[in-house]
Parts: structure tokens; sequence; C-alpha cells
């Protein structure tokens, strides 16, 4: 658990990686700036199954390929992005290889 608060004036987050956070408790004038990323376990075993499927398999990876590249809007969900680095790319690719099958 956590929290981000102010009683006066206003607090900017930014580059900031949530993790386990449903919405998150906040109080105060909070603004979410860029760079933030929303994760519910970051250190999952199986964050390679993008589908959510219970295996890392092709599905997952030809969503990788899908969404190949840089990710567009800044603080939204990024697709295809297994290492929340805002790139989908080779290292993106080579996790879902390193996962593959079923999740523990």
């Amino acid at each position: 658990g956590g929290g981000i608060g102010t009683d006066s004036g206003s607090v900017t987050v930014e580059g900031t990686r949530f993790c386990g956070n449903e919405g998150g408790p906040t109080s105060g004038n909070v603004l979410y700036g860029s760079g933030n990323c929303n994760v519910w376990d970051c250190d999952a075993a199986c964050r390679s199954d993008l589908d959510g499927d219970g295996v890392t398999s092709i599905l997952d990876l030809l969503q990788v390929v899908d969404y190949w590249g840089e990710c567009e809007i800044v603080g939204s969900p990024c697709p295809g992005d297994v290492n929340s680095s805002r790139h989908v790319n080779m290292l993106d690719m080579l996790e879902i290889i390193a996962k593959w099958g079923a999740c523990p």
C-alpha cells in the first residue's frame, strides 16, 4: 500500500512505476504527468502473458510484433511492452521467449 497527497498546493507525479494499485489512494491536488506506468505486479512471474490466458505463447509474441515501436501516448497503457520501458522492441520479444510456456 501507499498513498500520495498534499494539504496545500499540488503534487505532480512523473516517471513513476505504480505496482499493485487499483486507482490508488490520493488526496488533495495530485497531478499525473508523463512517463507513469501502472502494473498490477511489477515482479510478476508471468508478465509475459500479455493476453492473460495463463500461458506465454505465440499469441503474446504476436502482440509484441503488432505493437512494435515507441508507445505513442505517454501515461497510457502500452500493449506489448512486457518490460514497461515505453518501447515495444527486441527486449520484450526476448522476455516472451524466455518465459515461454505455462505460467507458474
